[in-house]
C-alpha cells in the first residue's frame, strides 16, 4: 500500500512514545481499560518473547499508525507443551482503519510463527465483534470462552480465617514457582513459569500495577493455595476507578482454592475485584458465586492452527481445563 511500510518497533523514532501514542488513540476512553503509561508499556515490551524485535508496527509518514505485540513461547495443550506465538494488542490509527492495515500485520505475524516453527497463533478478543470476524477470516477458531467476573466493593460474608493461615511468599518465590508448574502443567493455555517470566510477572512490576502473591502453606511448610493479586485502576464513564485483578488462582483442593480465595478477599474489603474464569470450569464458578463474583464480559481464546498437527489436536478438542492468559487479556 502506498506510503505505508510494515516494520518492527526497533526500526522507528521513539518507539515507546509513539505507541503509547497510538494506544491511547485506541482505547484511552474505553470503559474497563487499563490506562497505559510509559512505564507499563516498557515493561510489558520487556515480556519474554516479546521486545522491541517482534513489536510489528505499520508507519506513514515516519508516524506509526497500526501495531501489534508478537510473544514468541510455548504452552501447554492437550498434554504437549508446544511453541506458540501470542498476538496481543493489534491496533490501527482511526483516521487509518479499512486500508487492511491490522491484516497486513497479522499475516507477517503469522509468517514469524511459521519460521519459528510454531504449532498455533493464539490471541484474545470478545466475540461477535469485528475483530472477532477478522480473526476468523485469518483463520483463527473460537476455541474456548473465558468471563472476566467482578465482585464489587462489599464485607466479606462469614467468618474469617486465622491470620497465620495466609503467608506472602516473598522469600519463597521458588517453592510457590515450582507448585504453580506442577499444578498447572494439567491446563491447556498454561505457559511453564521459567524464572524469566516469573520475575517479569511477579518481581519486576511497574509502579502502577504492583503484584503480591499470597499462598496457603500445609503443616510442612509446603504450598496449598496460592493467588496473585494485581492492583490497578481502570477506566470508568466518571473517571478512573481502582480494581485488584486475581490471577493464578489454584490448589491442590477445592477446599484450598476456597480458603485462599477468602484469605485474599479478606484484604480486599472496599475494592471492587476481578478475575478471569473458563466458561466450563464450574467448581471455580461456584466458589465464586459463593462469594458474590458475577459474570459480566466474555473473551475468545482464539487459536490459528500453522501445522497439521496443531489443525488434527483443534479436530478433537482436549477435556483438560484452560488457563486464562491474564497478562494478555487484561493487560496485567
Amino acid at each position: 500500500m502506498e506510503g505505508y511500510r510494515l516494520v518492527c518497533g526497533a526500526e522507528v523514532s521513539e518507539p515507546y512514545q509513539q505507541l503509547l501514542a497510538l494506544h491511547r488513540v485506541c482505547f484511552g476512553q474505553y470503559e474497563g481499560v487499563l490506562p497505559f503509561d510509559e512505564e507499563i508499556l516498557r515493561w510489558f515490551i520487556q515480556r519474554p518473547g516479546l521486545g522491541l524485535e517482534h513489536t510489528l508496527v505499520v508507519v506513514y509518514n515516519n508516524t506509526v499508525v497500526s501495531s501489534l505485540f508478537l510473544t514468541l513461547t510455548s504452552f501447554y495443550i492437550d498434554g504437549h507443551l508446544v511453541p506458540v506465538g501470542i498476538v496481543d494488542t493489534v491496533m490501527t490509527h482511526p483516521a487509518h482503519r479499512g486500508k487492511g492495515l491490522a491484516s497486513m500485520l497479522l499475516e507477517e505475524a503469522k509468517g514469524i510463527m511459521r519460521k519459528h516453527q510454531c504449532w498455533f497463533g493464539y490471541l484474545y478478543t470478545i466475540p461477535e465483534t469485528r475483530q472477532f470476524s477478522l480473526y476468523q477470516r485469518l483463520g483463527y477458531r473460537d476455541f474456548r470462552r473465558v468471563f472476566h467476573l467482578k465482585r464489587d466493593a462489599r464485607p466479606l460474608r462469614g467468618e474469617l480465617f486465622a491470620e497465620d493461615e495466609a503467608h506472602v511468599f516473598l522469600e519463597d518465590g521458588e517453592m510457590v514457582r515450582s507448585f504453580l508448574n506442577d499444578v498447572f502443567q494439567g491446563y491447556d493455555g498454561f505457559i511453564p513459569f521459567d524464572k524469566e517470566l516469573w520475575e517479569w510477572r511477579k518481581m519486576r512490576r511497574p509502579s502502577a500495577i504492583p503484584a503480591k502473591v499470597i499462598a496457603l502453606k500445609d503443616e510442612r511448610g509446603l504450598p496449598e493455595g496460592t493467588l496473585t493479586l494485581t492492583f490497578g485502576e481502570i477506566v470508568t464513564s466518571s473517571g478512573t476507578e481502582k480494581v485488584v485483578f486475581l490471577s493464578d488462582w489454584v490448589g491442590l483442593s477445592q477446599a484450598a482454592k476456597r480458603k485462599v480465595l477468602r484469605q485474599a478477599l479478606s484484604r480486599l474489603e472496599g475494592t471492587k475485584v476481578d478475575i478471569l474464569c473458563p466458561v466450563d470450569n464450574s467448581e471455580d464458578w461456584n466458589i465464586l458465586g459463593e462469594e458474590g463474583f458475577l459474570p459480566y464480559l466474555a473473551e475468545s481464546a482464539m487459536l490459528c492452527p500453522l501445522s497439521k498437527e496443531a489443525e488434527a489436536m483443534l479436530q478433537q478438542p482436549s477435556q483438560r481445563p484452560w488457563y486464562p492468559l491474564i497478562e494478555s487479556v487484561v493487560g496485567v
